[in-house]
């Protein structure tokens, strides 16, 4: 395990230094993800989400994970505020 460990940082810290952006990067958001992201950014969570699209938590946090990689940033919150700023979703006070 810790050479596995070892292996991990190494090929990590390789591909961090060469600034390679995730392979979803610069795709375009799904009907859904969009979905996803714009009741986020009302304040819904993850779960109430679900409730109202129909679908499980768990596909809410996949959809989520194909938005971080998509729009190239760290987490959720991020995710939000990059949308708003690129015009992608619009959240009205």
């Amino acid at each position: 395990m810790l050479v596995g460990h070892y292996f991990h940082e190494l090929v990590l810290s390789a591909i961090l230094e060469q600034q390679i952006p995730p392979m979803a990067a610069g795709q375009p958001l799904s009907a859904r993800e969009l979905q996803c992201l714009d009741m986020a950014a009302r304040g819904l969570t993850s779960g109430d989400i679900a409730l109202k699209l129909g679908i499980t938590e768990r596909t809410v946090y996949y959809h989520f994970s194909n938005i971080i990689s998509k729009l190239g940033v760290l987490n959720r919150h991020e995710a939000i505020a990059k949308a708003i700023t690129l015009g992608i979703i619009q959240v009205k006070a």
